[in-house]
């Protein structure tokens, strides 16, 4: 049996409002910024991993979610340039 079988990590940080569909002003932005501040603080915190969001399109409408994205190849490959665990 595992030891650690339960994991924890962060979700969609390379897409515009991650997974959450708002209007606030405080929406996530997915600029190369945030993401390498935020895979350098989970990286920090032990968390187990980042899984990205693969959408190249966003949905439209008034909160336009997941307008704007990075591959999740590429943005993988340049945070894990970055990060030590």
């Amino acid at each position: 049996m595992a030891s650690n079988r339960f994991k924890i990590g962060i979700f969609a940080c390379n897409c515009s409002g991650g997974i959450a569909c708002t209007t606030i002003p405080e929406r996530w932005e997915p600029t190369w910024e945030n993401n390498l501040e935020i895979a350098q603080m989970a990286d920090e915190a032990n968390l187990e991993f980042m899984l990205p969001l693969g959408r190249w399109a966003g949905y439209g409408g008034e909160t336009d979610h997941n307008d704007t994205s990075f591959e999740t190849l590429t943005w993988a490959s340049g945070l894990s340039a970055v990060t030590h665990k």
